[in-house]
This record gives structure tokens, sequence and C-alpha cells, in this order.
């Protein structure tokens, strides 16, 4: 009786109909297709593909076809870079990197347009403190520079900022490089070619000078061109020596216009004259500079900077 129980569970499971049938011997020949397609094409041999070479490695060695790594492709652009400027024939002497001529720059190996990019450096406030700074010149390569290591008249290192003042003037203390004019300059009516003539003082310096004039209104002292960011200690320790100011205001400010934008300078703060314009509009105009003390904003150093520049005439 048990017997039989089972072989009905068994004719029960694995008997199929005749649509079964056919679906699972159709699925049986599709899944021997398959195994035959991956063997057939694991022994068929692949085809090579043609490899368009690119003209400027037609010329390579089948040696030197290889795949380059990083560093040593970054080497191989920086000697392309250069290569024109290490071919030229070199004249070695001692030199004083700044404001060295064109003509020298292109005796120690670099091209005419490699020389002009040092001194566009140079004129926007740049100069070698130390022989590494030579380095630093994206157009002076590693090749070059150690060459010329042991002929650049600069220290090796700077020990401290106390030495750029010394550092800076040496160059011009030197017979071997002419130095700029050196008479003294009225910076209060200097145009942007005198200040240029100044030591130190190329054209972004010039124009930089210039420009903090003309927002000041003049120069009442010599002083203020520590305000100016481009100027560093070291080269106003020397550039005090060839400047002079007459004290003039040449701009004032009239403390009755009704406009924020006419009253501003680097010496007010915008608050101060948001509240100025305020002040005349509601209680008129007024009468002196001293009158500003009645402001709630007042502050001593700052009307002590600014009264030179003050007027109340209309």
């Amino acid at each position: 009786m048990r017997l039989n129980k089972w072989k009905y569970l068994f004719k029960s499971y694995f008997t199929y109909t005749r649509r079964e049938q056919n679906a699972i011997v159709v699925l049986l020949v599709l899944i021997g297709v398959l195994q035959l397609s991956l063997i057939i094409l694991h022994w068929i041999p692949q085809r090579a593909e043609a490899i368009t070479i690119p003209a400027s490695q037609k010329l390579l060695a089948p040696e030197q076809s290889k795949v380059v790594k990083p560093e040593i492709a970054s080497s191989l652009n920086s000697t392309a870079y250069h290569s024109k400027e290490e071919t030229k024939k070199i004249e070695f002497f001692k030199f004083n990197p700044n404001h060295l001529p064109l003509n020298d720059w292109q005796r120690l190996g670099l091209s005419e347009k490699q020389a002009a990019v040092i001194h566009r450096w140079e004129a926007g406030g740049g100069s070698f403190r130390c022989k590494k700074d030579v380095k630093k010149m994206i157009v002076i390569s590693e090749h070059l520079f150690t060459q010329l290591y042991p002929y650049i008249d600069l220290p090796e290192n700077i020990s401290s900022n106390a030495e750029a003042p010394q550092l800076e003037a040496r160059h011009f203390e030197k017979d071997k490089y002419p130095p700029k004019q050196r008479k003294q300059v009225n910076i209060n009516t200097a145009t942007e070619a005198e200040f240029d003539s100044l030591p130190l003082i190329g054209e972004g310096r010039a124009k930089a000078m210039v420009k903090y004039r003309e927002k000041l209104g003049g120069y009442l002292s010599v002083d203020q061109l520590k305000e100016i960011k481009c100027l560093s200690d070291s080269v106003l320790n020397i550039l005090f020596k060839y400047v002079i100011t007459d004290g003039k205001v040449l701009k004032k400010i009239n403390l009755n216009s009704q406009s924020i934008d006419s009253l501003m300078h680097p010496y007010m703060p915008k608050p101060f004259a948001r509240l100025i314009v305020n002040y005349t509009q509601q209680h008129g105009k007024l009468q002196s500079v001293n009158d500003l003390s009645r402001l709630p904003l007042y502050d001593e150093e700052i009307l002590r900077k600014l009264a030179p520049y003050l007027t109340v005439n209309p």
C-alpha cells in the first residue's frame, strides 16, 4: 500500500504533457547550440585590428614605442621646451640677475623672448634675492640652472627678511650694471615714466603709485607710499632716498555733496560717508570740517588723516 503511494507521487512529479515535452526538447537543443558556439569561437583565431600610428610616433624606434611613464613624459616635454635654449652657445660670466640686460641673458643661453619674460616679471615687482630664486623662472631649465649656478652673484640662501634691503641694493652699487636715474622725484607731480626711472620701480609699481595718488588727492608725506601694497619695506628703504613731496593737496572732497561716491577716499569708511550724506540732508550743510565731531561715528584718528583732504565749500 505504502509502495503504491510513492509510485503515484513519483509519476505525478515526472509526468509531462505533450506540450511540456516539446518545450524541454527545444530548450535542450538551444543549450547545446550555445555550448557548441562557445567551443567553435574559442578555437577560431582572432584577426588583428588595424592601428593608425600618429605621424609623431612613426619616427620612433621599436624599442622606444613602449608606454612612457608620466614622470618620463614630463621630462621629455621639459626638454623639448628648453631644447632651443640649451643648444645655443653659452657664454659664462659672473652676473647679478636683477635687471640684467636682455643681451646678457642671451649670452647666458636664453632667447630674446625668454629674457623678455624675466624682464616683465621684474617690472611687476619681482626680484632675485638668492641663487635659488633664479631656478623658479619657468624659462630657465634645470640643466641650464645647474650650469649657471656657480656664476650667479647672489647668496646661497636668505636667512632673514632683514637682509632683503641690502640684497636688493647690491645691484645698484655695481658699476657693471648701470643704475636707473637717481635724481629726487616729487611724488606729487611725477609721471609714470619718472617713477619708473627710480631704483626697484618697474612699470607695475609706477602705475600703482600714480593710481594711489589720484585716489588720495595728493601725497602729503612720502610715508604714504607705505600704504601701497606692492611696495615692500625693503623697496621703500631704498626708494625714500630718491623721492620728495611738496605736500600739496591736489584734490579735495566737498563734505556737502549729496553723493556717497563723491565722498569716497582711502581714509573714509563707507558707513561714515553714508552718515555724512544723511546728516547734511536732514540738518543742512556743514559749516566747517570740525562739524564732523557731532556725528555718532566720529573718530579722531580718521578725522586727523582726512582733514587736509576735506572742504565744506561748494
